[in-house]
């Protein structure tokens, strides 16, 4: 009788901790709840040199803006700049509140969503911009269709850190659902139609950096990293 006491206790026990165990490593906390990202509030319609082209044929239609997926993200921001010399930037930044692998809200990285309309990806490549003492990684690609040449330039984040590569990414991922913390994230990706992808690659980079000169803590953090 004593025996089968102890057994009963033990299985108990070992149940009780099992429970808390799983419930520990149950994410709970929302980043997004802490640090609420509202897009069309956060990137404004002028900055620098730069005005929204209302008159320009819209951005690479790419995955998040379909029907059929724009279901991952929470929110989506398309727009097209001009500046006083005709240049022309395409801005697209992605968010989701929810980056866990099981939430079926992960990114769609450029690589997947051009091909999938036609684009074949000629060049691809791993920079950093520095953005006043800030150093941002990114990824710059080559999308082409017929004669549309269009360098890209682009990072993924995840609470508010701009992840390196895909590793860094998926160790983070895991990092954060041990410590309890649900993350949210986003892509930020700008292009522009261009054969000289070195001139692109600047005029971007000059894009970026002017939207980070005016860009509130808010916005620092959830693009950019700054304060995450």
């Amino acid at each position: 009788m004593n025996s089968a006491l102890t057994r009963s206790a033990l299985l108990f026990a070992l149940m009780a901790l099992t429970a808390v165990a799983a419930r520990s490593l149950t994410p709970t906390e929302f980043s997004a709840r802490k640090h609420p990202v509202q897009l069309e509030q956060m990137v404004p319609t002028e900055f620098g040199p730069w005005t929204q082209d209302n008159l320009a044929q819209p951005a690479v239609t790419a995955s998040e803006l379909d029907q059929s997926v724009s279901k991952v993200y929470s929110q989506v921001l398309t727009r097209t700049y001009r500046n006083a010399r005709g240049q022309r930037i395409m801005l697209s930044i992605a968010y989701s509140d929810d980056q866990r692998d099981n939430a079926g809200k992960q990114a769609h990285k450029p690589e997947i969503c051009y091909p999938a309309q036609g684009f074949t990806i000629e060049a691809r490549s791993s920079s950093t911009l520095m953005l006043q003492g800030q150093q941002v990684p990114v990824r710059r690609l080559v999308a082409v269709q017929g004669e549309r040449i269009e360098p890209i330039t682009y990072w993924i984040t995840l609470g508010g850190k701009p992840q390196r590569n895909a590793t860094d990414l998926k160790l983070a991922q895991i990092a954060a659902g041990l410590a309890g913390r649900i993350e949210d994230g986003l892509i930020f990706r700008v292009s522009s139609l261009d054969a000289d992808s070195g001139l692109a690659y600047r005029q971007q980079a000059a894009f970026i950096d002017d939207l980070y000169q005016i860009a509130s803590p808010a916005a620092r953090r959830a693009f950019f990293g700054v304060g995450a």
